[in-house]
């Protein structure tokens, strides 16, 4: 039996939260503007647009039919009283503009909360978990990604005040439209980042926070969004999946909160120390030379779907040991990520030899938590060496004046190792809800035309997904999660992708 809209809503009148979030609403709602909207209503129909598609189709479902007295109906068997009344489009739309400011930042917070506790609740961030630094369970992963939304509205407007792209000559429906990522000019519409985790068991996804950056500073908003669920989790993230725009100065920021970021290295600029790779290794998932892409794009957004063909190469240290035949000596240098060994003075190749991290412990230092790994040099006498992973650079300084983090040339859990792809792979569910939520969206463009807005639009999505996680791995509230899991005790589901 797959899932549906009515069970998905039954699940979400009764999921555990709502009362938290709904005193946010309370909080920033003036009495007597907008008040008569019932708080826990409201956040129920900020997850129904979800359901139904679209807002508009879910006020006329539960205004034309006995859909809303099911939902309370559901709210009532774990003790929640809904009124008698439905919420309505008009209601949310009062209460939007009746909002002091800070609405949509202090939701998205309250909306972390009560996600970090109830993906515990399905099994995921368990401190418990945390014992494995390089091949992780998927439940202690967490990763995150930022994505534009099409604007509700195209009309826009000029330096000059002149209204584009509509012949509306009074009041013209023009929507903020910000670009896309920082340093990007092609891209234009809502940035939202968003923030999950994913037990890879049937409907165990979880959402875990929302922002909206309007400052086109993507990894600036992830990184708030990872800090605060880091925080919240209390020792149950392991991992940071991300892609490579999240460069050395963050991962080391992570790295001295705790948790093990897993990022694939950027490609070497041309007059940058490379080893150029071959065709047949470049990595896959990108575009291949000769694929035609339809339609005009960015240099960034070239660059991201092109393979990796040059890997950066840098010097790091010069060590020695002894042996039966006096002292051996070795450089080691940071290949794509990875610490490799040569003979002295001999270049970096992609046959020199790995320097494996045999053992990783955290250490407390004054500036945060420094991951110290054990490195295996490769030799006729092999031997240990240590590394600081959060450590800065020797005698580099950024263009800022600070220091230069190791981390731009040093991963913990580089590409080459055999748990690299398989912990990548998992970022992949965040880019899989954004096309989801897109795929729902009528037209495929945000469903509000306020920014902020379109902020609490996707809390009500998290709402959305995270009920279903509850109503299928804690409560077998619904009927349908019921029938789900007496499909599982007799072995008889369907094969089907994890959802």
């Amino acid at each position: 039996m797959d899932r549906n809209p009515i069970s998905d809503l039954e699940a979400v009148a009764a999921m555990p939260g709502l009362e938290q979030l709904a005193a946010v609403i309370a909080r920033h709602v003036q009495p007597g503007r907008g008040s008569a909207a019932d708080p826990v209503s409201m956040v129920i129909f900020l997850a129904g647009r979800w359901a139904f598609g679209s807002a508009n189709t879910f006020d006329s479902a539960v205004r034309s039919t006995d859909l809303w007295e099911t939902l309370r109906g559901s709210a009532a068997r774990v003790g929640r009283v809904l009124p008698v009344r439905p919420p309505t489009f008009s209601q949310l739309s009062h209460l939007r503009r009746a909002a002091t400011a800070g609405f949509g930042s202090n939701l998205s917070l309250e909306f972390t909360k009560v996600a970090v506790e109830l993906a515990k609740s399905v099994g995921l961030l368990n401190p418990d978990d945390v014992k494995n630094w390089d091949h992780p369970s998927a439940s202690t992963v967490i990763y995150g990604d930022g994505s534009v939304f099409r604007p509700l509205s195209s009309v826009t407007m000029d330096d000059e005040g002149v209204v584009q792209g509509s012949r509306a000559k009074l009041n013209p429906r023009i929507g903020p439209h910000f670009k896309g990522k920082k340093g990007d000019e092609h891209l234009s519409g809502i940035p939202i980042a968003a923030v999950g985790c994913h037990g890879r068991r049937r409907w165990q996804r979880v959402l875990l926070a929302f922002d909206y950056y309007a400052d086109r500073n993507e990894i600036g908003s992830s990184m708030k969004l990872f800090k605060r669920v880091i925080e919240l989790a209390g020792g149950g993230v392991s991992h940071v999946v991300y892609d490579r725009l999240m460069a050395g100065i963050h991962v080391r920021e992570l790295l001295k909160q705790g948790v093990i970021p897993v990022v694939a290295m950027t490609e070497a600029g041309l007059g940058e120390s490379h080893v150029k790779l071959p065709y047949e290794l470049q990595r896959t998932g990108y575009r291949s030379a000769g694929v035609q892409v339809r339609g005009k794009m960015s240099d960034k957004e070239a660059k991201k779907v092109a393979p990796k063909e040059r890997l950066s190469v840098h010097h790091w240290a010069i060590v020695d040991h002894p042996t039966p035949n006096g002292r051996c000596s070795h450089d080691l240098s940071a290949l794509d990520g990875a610490v490799v060994t040569t003979p002295p003075g001999v270049d970096p190749t992609l046959d020199s030899l790995y320097v494996r991290c045999i053992d990783l412990t955290w250490r407390e230092l004054a500036d945060g938590q420094h991951p110290i790994g054990t490195l295996l040099v490769p030799c006729q006498h092999p031997f240990t060496v240590e590394i600081d992973f959060a450590a800065d650079r020797k005698g580099r300084k950024s263009k800022n004046g600070s220091p230069s983090p190791l981390a731009d040339w040093i991963r913990p859990i580089p590409e080459i190792t055999p748990y690299s792809s398989s912990i990548e792979g998992l970022r992949s569910d965040v880019e899989s809800v954004f096309s989801s939520l897109k795929a729902l969206l009528p037209r495929s463009r945000a469903g509000s035309l306020n920014p902020d807005d379109f902020l609490l639009d996707a809390i009500g999505a998290g709402l959305h997904c995270n009920a279903v996680a509850w109503d299928v791995h804690v409560s077998l509230h619904t009927r349908c999660a019921q029938h789900e899991a007496k499909l599982d005790r007799r072995g008889l589901r369907r094969k089907s992708v994890t959802t």
